[in-house]
């Protein structure tokens, strides 16, 4: 079984530049480190059992380490931010069956040290360090199985400073090699000037003897000649910094930190429901802090495939560059003015143009808002109180005239929650039973026009004729069809074109904006060129800002010249195929299935009993997490391409691998902590 010494070293750092190719008498800092390794292991090295390899990043460069690569060493290029990970890729590729970790900044770790741990991986040990060295001397190893299992779900990390820590409750061999230096201001590491000049003045001061010396020579002559003070004055900045950094990496962590922080200063800890912690495995991100094309990172550096792409807004990909430097361009221009805004017209006759049944149109930032203003407009335009919901479709506003009619209804008067009736979705029977029962007092209907289950026998169309029949309004809430379905939404690819129709998510690519449009004659009703009665229509401050309407108005330039929607269409039908087919495959499609239209498909999640269940839909999800993708929902973008979609499969395998021997063994045995919630429930 061959060793790899990995020897860690990258050349980009921020307080050394170049650290490990210092010269010091002619040679660069590294290459005594090499030399006192290539020494120890020389017989190891010529017969094949153990090899030197720097292991550095794929950054342009570290090639510059090439330069130290000679027989029985040579260099290795693997992940940038995760060290273990890159020695995992090393592991793999040279096929070393044991690893042994030495870090490039300790250019005097113990040979004998080396030597120790690696005779202990030999034997089969899985996990080993020494201790009682100086800080920078220690050394550390394990078998590449051992490795394998700690990187588990961390993949997509970011552990650069103090990553032992993943190894934390794993077995672990200690090997004691005591040195009585009684002194903690030794440091042997390489950060920063300081400590260039400490190793300088070693090496010269070890001269040709620095390949063979032993610890306690080394040792002694620092601590005799007072060598430790040429950097110790940089040891309180050294320590306090490594500190920072592992806190940002882990421990405690930025991830807790700011969940605590959101809970102490925002209710439920987000500005939305469907981002608080009850409705995702304990392992989710908390916190997140940025996100490009379809990933997302969060605090700590973790990169996740993301499908939730910020509750179905963003439909191109995060931050797609002409979309955000177009909303830029809006902010330059002062982003929030005295007067409508030339980007607000601009905005306003791009949408009327591009979809017949909206003659005018009312921008804002929020769905609730625009869908409230729907309802108030049917009420003003035909003189009615009631309003008719399909009662499948989960959310049209947070205002009182919908949320008065869930569970979840305290501080809606009680006189509110009888103004708005329910009717069933794909039964126009339900709605005719609301007509005959509440005649001349429905103002309107408002729907989705789909979710996962689509309309039959020409639903919305009956809707429509309804409607007409008895002077009511149709609204279709096209808050996740719209821009989805197709350019002008679900009501041109059904054919059912609405009396009022709002939209929001996907139309700016997860800029704040929403519009309520619709029929002339109702939409005027909340302008100053008609003699009737006024209407308050929506009348906000942000509601038209100009940033966000700029990004609408590029969105629809991309999405017209990409064809995004056709690229949403495609790659969900091969996330949905692939899916579907990999349950089929492990005989669990009875309890596992991806349901709905490939432009926004739904995953449903049973237990043993064959019914739904929300333990089964977290222990997806949570797997899915550990393999490196974001799932809670399924939100298709333009940015999954077929390389995202490959991601999101092989993960879906391994997850799905779980699921099944939840199936057999009880979801209990697998499931980390409690079940997801749903938003809609009385108590906490």
């Amino acid at each position: 079984m061959k060793t790899g010494i990995l020897i860690t070293a990258r050349l980009g750092s921020t307080r050394l530049k170049q650290k490990h190719l210092l010269q010091v008498n002619g040679s660069p800092l590294l290459s005594y480190l090499i030399g006192r390794m290539a020494r120890e292991f020389q017989k190891e090295i010529a017969d094949g059992s153990a090899v030197i390899v720097i292991a550095t990043t794929t950054e342009e460069e570290n090639r510059a380490f090439e330069a130290l690569a000679d027989k029985g060493v040579s260099v290795f290029y693997g992940s940038i931010n995760n060290i273990p990970l890159r020695h995992l890729q090393a592991a793999r590729k040279l096929g070393l069956g044991n690893i042994v970790s030495v870090d490039g900044d300790d250019v005097l770790c113990s040979a004998r040290g080396v030597r120790l741990v690696y005779d202990a991986l030999r034997k089969g040990a899985g996990h080993v360090k020494t201790e009682g060295l100086p800080f920078g001397m220690n050394s550390f190893g394990y078998a590449r199985a051992f490795l394998e299992r700690s990187l588990e779900g961390r993949a997509n990390a970011a552990l650069e400073t103090g990553w032992g820590r993943i190894f934390n409750g794993a077995a672990l061999e200690t090997i004691d090699i005591p040195l009585a230096v009684g002194d903690d201001r030794l440091r042997f590491t390489l950060d920063y000037d300081e400590d260039f000049a400490f190793f300088k003045a070693v090496i010269e001061d070890l001269g040709e003897r620095i390949d063979a010396a032993p610890d306690e020579e080394i040792v002694n002559g620092v601590l005799s000649k007072r060598l430790y003070e040429i950097n110790s004055k940089v040891a309180v900045e050294y320590w306090t910094n490594f500190r920072k950094n592992v806190e940002r990496e882990g421990g405690m962590g930025l991830n807790k930190e700011y969940q605590k922080k959101a809970h102490e200063f925002i209710p439920a800890g987000a500005h939305t429901y469907s981002r608080a912690d009850d409705g995702y495995p304990e392992n989710a991100p908390p916190v997140l802090e940025r996100g490009k094309d379809a990933f997302v990172w969060d605090l700590e550096g973790n990169r996740f495939l993301d499908f939730g792409m910020a509750l179905r807004a963003v439909t191109v990909g995060y931050d797609y560059e002409r979309i955000s430097n177009a909303a830029i361009a809006q902010i330059r221009n002062g982003n929030n003015l005295t007067r409508a805004s030339k980007i607000e017209v601009e905005a306003a006759e791009a949408l009327c143009s591009l979809i017949p049944w909206v003659e005018m149109v009312k921008f804002a930032k929020n769905g609730s808002n625009v869908t409230t203003a729907a309802v108030k407009l049917s009420r003003a335009y035909t003189g009615r109180r009631l309003v008719a919901k399909c009662g499948q479709h989960p959310f049209f506003s947070f205002d009182d005239w919908f949320i008065g009619s869930t569970v979840m209804n305290a501080g809606v008067p009680e006189e509110y929650r009888g103004l708005t009736l329910d009717f069933t979705y794909n039964s126009i029977a339900s709605l005719e039973a609301l007509f005959e029962a509440h005649p001349d007092d429905i103002a309107a209907v408002i729907l989705e026009p789909a979710t996962t289950e689509e309309p039959k026998g020409g639903f919305l169309q009956k809707i429509k004729e309804l409607c007409v029949k008895h002077k009511t309004v149709f609204i279709l809430d096209e808050m996740i069809t719209g821009f989805r379905w197709h350019i002008q939404g679900a009501a041109k690819h059904y054919g059912a074109a609405p009396d009022l129709v709002t939209y929001g998510k996907g139309m700016a690519n997860g800029f704040s904006v929403a519009a309520l449009g619709g029929r002339r004659e109702i939409m005027e009703l909340g302008g100053i060129r008609h003699e009737g009665e006024r209407v308050f229509l929506i009348s906000t401050t942000h509601g038209a800002e100009m940033c966000g309407l700029g990004a609408f108005v590029e969105t629809l330039k991309v999405y017209q010249e990409l064809d995004v929607i056709g690229g949403i269409w495609r790659s969900g039908k091969r996330l949905v195929d692939g899916m579907n087919a990999i349950a089929a495959e492990m005989g669990i499609s009875d309890y596992f299935q991806f349901v709905g239209l490939p432009c926004s498909p739904n995953f449903i999640t049973m237990g043993k009993n064959k019914q739904v269940s929300l333990e089964f839909r977290t222990l997806f999800v949570q797997e899915m997490i550990k393999n490196g993708v974001l799932m809670p929902w399924v939100a298709v973008a333009y940015a999954h391409q077929d390389n995202e979609i490959t991601m999101a499969l092989e993960a879906g395998r391994k997850s799905l691998s779980v699921y099944k021997k939840a199936l057999d063994e009880g979801v209990e045995k697998y499931l980390s902590g409690r079940a997801i919630k749903p938003v809609f429930r009385k108590r906490n």
